[in-house]
């Protein structure tokens, strides 16, 4: 849109300075074999409307730029958006893994303490038994 804009300006520039150029200059003019044709005299407006499109044609480059640098730079991001997942799926595997070994550790722990609990009790047990084996003999 803004491309066709410029081109549209540009043809009404080449319009206007051909017509300028067929200009006749008709102040000396004694009869129809003596007119000339002049190379036209730039119009006043003719040096605004070329900075205006000099300035135009400036922004667009700078335009198409920044859609270059927006382009990288949204690549860019959709690249570090699929690292970052990447990353996140590692860290929840990772957490699976921890807790998975957190589970087992505390079932071994778990184990580890009935262990001990009959131990103990065996060994009140034989204690008990060893008492009452003394009374017994005693007796």
């Amino acid at each position: 849109m803004r491309r066709q804009q410029l081109l549209d300006r540009v043809k009404f520039r080449n319009r206007v300075e051909g017509r300028l150029g067929d200009l006749v200059d008709a102040s000396h003019v004694t009869d129809a074999r003596s007119l000339t044709v002049l190379p036209a005299a730039p119009h006043p407006g003719t040096e605004v409307v070329e900075q205006l499109l000099s300035r135009a044609a400036q922004a667009q480059e700078e335009l198409e730029r920044a859609e270059c640098e927006w382009l990288s730079s949204s690549r860019n991001l959709q690249s570090a958006d699929g690292e970052l997942s990447e990353l996140e799926q590692q860290v929840r595997d990772q957490i699976e893994a921890n807790s998975a070994q957190l589970a087992a550790k505390e079932q071994i722990q778990s184990q580890i303490l009935q262990m001990e609990q009959m131990i103990l009790a065996a060994k009140k047990k034989e204690t008990l038994v060893a008492m009452d084996f003394e009374e017994w003999v005693v007796m």
